[in-house]
């Protein structure tokens, strides 16, 4: 390397940090970021911007086309590090397809690292798995994102009816009219009582349904008044029976995999919901991942423990009483799998596999700079991306 390239990057390291500095001093004030440690910013030198520097690849790099990277693999399906929590996933969802049985999984781990894209990296297989039972014509992944109160609407149960929607979008997509028949019979067969409560919960079953099958004289729609008329102990209860009645007849030809995000804003109302998919008399292949956050505590009690999954045991803490009262009574449904998977942080070896893969780079030209990307986030993948983000939009990277 000759003087200019020396004195080049040695400029490069200061005014990277400047850089970063400055713009790290206006996320001290946010209590979910971990970039609160201004020392980490004296690492950003000469060493750990050595490999950028030497490799000619990079000399002159267009800053767009990393940023554009990092843009790329933070919105992709890839994982870093979490490989042997998506054998797992993969491997309950076998069991549920198998075992033509419920399961839940609780996906555990503290805000932005990655539970919802560990869950999400189920999607590819659930739609196309060569190991899927032939006697299942199709399988679904459908998703929903709970909101805390603050942002409620006032749309009930909002987070199943997008999710079920998108199942009706799905199968009339497909285009396959005789699955499109089947499930439809079957809808029709298994939910006789409460037809119309469900088409006002989820609007779009009326795609499936002819008017012809819907009683008479009943509300469609959840609008005014008619919310607290159609939500009585009586109409509760038919939603109840009309909702688990649809889910297994969904499942009946087509498995699903419920992704139900943020479920730690879930309301008592939407729980109970959801407790009538686990607690029937039926069985059918219905895989519920909810994922939920953790505090730093747990955290720190799940590192002393060897296993990544294991059953549930008492969860307090982070949820409400009656999620907690929900798990005991599906954990007393033997015929129910229950599982946690917790998400640690991010190891240095993970990070160093990102950062390579987003500079182009191998891992070893790269680890001094994933070391401070690593110490910056402590490990956490939504605070990486914003470091890395803070760094190359420095536009120091030479």
């Amino acid at each position: 390397m000759d003087d200019r390239s020396r004195s080049l990057r040695s400029s490069s390291g200061a005014s990277l940090r400047a850089s970063v500095s400055s713009r790290t001093s206006l996320l001290k004030n946010d209590p979910s970021t971990s970039l609160r440690n201004s020392s980490i910013l004296d690492r950003l030198d000469d060493g750990a911007l050595q490999a950028l520097s030497d490799d000619e690849e990079h000399n002159g790099s267009d800053i767009k086309l990393i940023i554009s990277e990092i843009r790329r693999i933070s919105s992709s399906s890839k994982l870093y590090g979490r490989e042997k929590e998506k054998r797992n996933l993969e491997s309950i969802w076998r069991k549920c397809c198998q075992l033509s049985r419920q399961e839940l999984c609780i996906i555990r781990g503290e805000p932005g690292c990655g539970k919802s894209r560990l869950a999400s990296s189920l999607r590819p297989l659930v739609h196309r798995d060569p190991k899927l039972p032939k006697r299942y014509a199709k399988a679904f992944f459908l998703s929903g994102k709970f909101s805390p109160p603050c942002y409620h609407t006032k749309i009930p149960f909002e987070v199943f009816s997008t999710a079920l929607s998108s199942y009706v979008d799905q199968l009339l997509d497909s285009k396959n009219t005789e699955l499109i028949a089947q499930c439809r019979e079957k809808l029709l067969q298994e939910v006789r009582n409460g037809r119309d409560l469900l088409v006002a919960m989820v609007p779009a079953f009326g795609r499936l349904f002819d008017q012809s099958d819907l009683p008479k004289g009943r509300e469609k729609t959840f609008t005014g008044s008619t919310q607290a008329r159609m939500f009585g102990i009586e109409a509760t209860n038919r939603l109840w029976d009309a909702f688990s009645n649809a889910i297994s007849a969904i499942c009946f030809y087509t498995p699903i995999v419920l992704h139900l995000d943020d479920i730690q804003w879930c309301g008592p109302s939407s729980l109970n919901l959801l407790r009538s998919l686990f607690v029937g008399s039926k069985n059918f292949p219905l895989m519920v991942i909810a994922t939920s956050r953790s505090d730093s505590s747990e955290q720190s009690d799940v590192r002393q423990r060897s296993a990544i999954l294991q059953p549930t045991t008492a969860m307090t803490g982070y949820t409400s009483q009656e999620f907690s009262k929900l798990l005991s009574d599906v954990e007393n449904h033997h015929s129910v799998g229950v599982s946690q998977i917790y998400l640690l942080d991010l190891t240095l070896e993970d990070v160093k596999g990102l950062v390579a893969d987003i500079l182009r780079m191998r891992p070893h030209q790269v680890t001094d700079l994933a070391r401070v990307v690593h110490e910056a986030s402590k490990g956490n993948a939504f605070h990486m991306y914003q470091f890395l983000r803070l760094v190359a939009e420095s536009n120091r990277i030479k």
